[in-house]
């Protein structure tokens, strides 16, 4: 009997649903169990899954992983389906750097400086700020700048765990107008997008009430 697969987060989350783009890919059937790290009033039942407070949280069998890059990898080695990493040294590199940049620069930028910033904000009653903004559409071309040139040209029906990486960060980013601009100049970026857009796993895990209020993508 297979052991049970469980993810534990919120399902509007980036790295929960890169979690479960990454399972849906591979194929692997699983569980997805609320959970809030930031609830207060009162607080998650289950948030000591996490020990600094976090999500998403991946559970096969006994074994519990934390970190969404950890989650990933393991679901493309330990499951049957198409592999999702690339066989040669140097494309697994150039996957590496694409997943880095993600984590360390383009999430923060493209969704929190510019998706949230932009759009959230002032559908919750906020005020969007101008200098966050001006700093991460930035940030954002330097990164869309640097993840063209590591990308492989779009001609394949097959994905990638940075392609994953990519598409919910996309998602978000890309219906904010100076976002959608600022990836005009960059082809192999624009065409990764729209052949990530039509896949089934991209679409059966879109968010679509909380984006429900908010603008379609500016088409690439």
């Amino acid at each position: 009997m297979a052991e049970p697969v469980e993810l534990h987060g919120m399902y509007f989350s980036v790295y929960v649903r890169i979690a479960r783009l990454t399972l849906a890919e591979k194929g692997v059937g699983y569980s997805l169990v609320p959970l809030n790290p930031f609830a207060e009033d009162p607080p998650d039942p289950n948030r000591d899954l996490h020990p600094f407070g976090k999500m998403p949280v991946f559970m096969h069998g006994k074994a519990r992983i934390i970190e969404t890059q950890a989650i990933i990898r393991y679901v493309d080695e330990a499951f049957d389906g198409p592999p999702l990493q690339p066989s040669d040294a140097l494309g697994r590199a150039r996957q590496n750097q694409i997943i880095g940049i993600c984590d360390s620069y383009l999430y923060k930028a493209l969704v929190w400086g510019l998706f949230v910033e932009i759009l959230r904000k002032p559908v919750e009653g906020g005020e969007t700020d101008p200098g966050v903004v001006g700093a991460s559409l930035k940030m954002t071309d330097t990164a869309f700048s640097v993840i063209e040139t590591l990308l492989p040209e779009v001609g394949s029906d097959g994905v990638t765990l940075s392609d994953l990486y990519l598409a919910p960060i996309l998602d978000y980013g890309l219906r904010v107008e100076a976002a959608a601009d600022a990836a005009m100049p960059y082809p192999r970026l624009r065409g990764l997008w729209n052949h990530l857009r039509e896949r089934s796993s991209v679409l059966d895990t879109e968010p679509s009430d909380f984006i429900s209020d908010l603008p379609p993508h500016t088409l690439l």
